[in-house]
């Protein structure tokens, strides 16, 4: 009944090992816990099949669904991220995610991210999927805006996103206009993070880029705060899992408790209803937190945390969504017909 602006961002490789003093020697991650932020966040975010990826991380959270090889091309060379995808012109142009959604209910959206948007169809996806505006690297250039080309892959640093994201939602604000903005950073991807020269170092890179982008989202937050102070839904996401690659760091995240990072922030009353939650049960849980209303607790794969569902039946649904996961799917195929 009453529609909410919403900010969605995805962190790269973030997840709260990086708040592990014994392995860091600080709590990498302290601005941005719930605390600080003055959040809640599901104490087990954990990855599944075909969700390990940042690609596939943004499909299956906002769509409830899977990214499987669905291309009828010889991809047997391709990496993983581009075997996925390689030579479709459309992105699951049949299912229903969050910014269809949203368009539906007059929002205005908009996609920042550092690299090209051709990069794993990442723009292909949010243009089939109600985004008004995309940008990427070539975006910036096009648009003569200077960055430094330091972060991973010759992308602008996370710190250029946040500052293109202010004017952008100053301007939306000045028109009063309903939005959904979405960022994806870039700064941490494994194995060593890329360092903004904006931040101190310590001769540590990924300590240094895990901390300096959590301060950024820190400062990040208290901004929106202050300009949208009574209508705005704020998630923040780690993709999925840091990869490996790191040699210091891999013998010591062996037989570690992982999980991915999140955090819901709301002047709005919500109750978190479990501990665990996957990539799947983002987009009814997105949806549920914004206070959009659907039969039931669940939407594509996923069921909303934020209602009410027994542990145990959760518990034999992601025994039962492991074992079935890579089945052939003539509805899955149909998404893409």
């Amino acid at each position: 009944n009453t529609k909410r602006n919403l900010i969605l961002i995805y962190l790269e490789s973030f997840e709260n090992i990086f708040s592990n003093k014994e392995i860091f020697d600080e709590n990498l991650i302290k601005d941005l816990d719930k605390n600080e932020l003055n959040g809640k966040s599901f104490t087990n975010f954990e990855e599944t099949m075909y969700t390990n990826w940042t690609i596939a991380g943004i499909v299956s959270s906002q769509c409830g669904l899977p990214l499987k090889p669905i291309s009828i091309l010889n991809t047997q060379k391709k990496g993983k991220h581009q075997r996925h995808i390689f030579g479709l012109k459309t992105f699951l142009p049949n299912a229903k995610c969050l910014g269809d959604i949203l368009k539906e209910n007059d929002y205005k959206s908009i996609f920042i991210n550092a690299v090209s948007l051709d990069f794993v169809g990442m723009g292909l996806f949010f243009k089939n999927h109600g985004y008004d505006e995309v940008y990427g690297k070539e975006e910036y250039e096009n648009l003569s805006i200077p960055f430094e080309p330091g972060s991973w892959g010759g992308s602008p640093h996370d710190s250029f996103l946040i500052d293109f994201a202010k004017n952008k939602l100053l301007k939306l604000k000045k028109n009063n206009e309903l939005f959904n903005l979405t960022i994806l950073t870039t700064d941490t991807h494994s194995p060593y993070g890329y360092l903004d020269p904006k931040c101190k170092k310590s001769g540590k890179n990924l300590n240094d880029t895990v901390r300096c982008t959590s301060k950024n989202i820190n400062s990040f937050i208290n901004f929106l705060k202050e300009e949208f102070p009574n209508n705005l839904d704020i998630v923040i996401l780690g993709d999925h899992l840091f990869h490996g690659g790191n040699k210091e760091l891999d013998d010591k995240f062996k037989n570690q408790k992982r999980n991915i990072y999140n955090m819901f922030i709301s002047k709005n009353d919500f109750e978190l209803k479990r501990n665990y939650i996957n990539h799947y049960d983002l987009y009814p849980t997105i949806l549920d937190f914004m206070g959009f209303q659907f039969s039931g607790n669940r939407l594509g794969l996923g069921y909303s945390g934020l209602k009410s569902f027994d542990n145990n039946e959760y518990e034999n649904y992601i025994i039962k969504l492991n074992e079935n996961i890579q089945n052939k799917s003539e509805t899955y195929k149909n998404f893409y017909k």
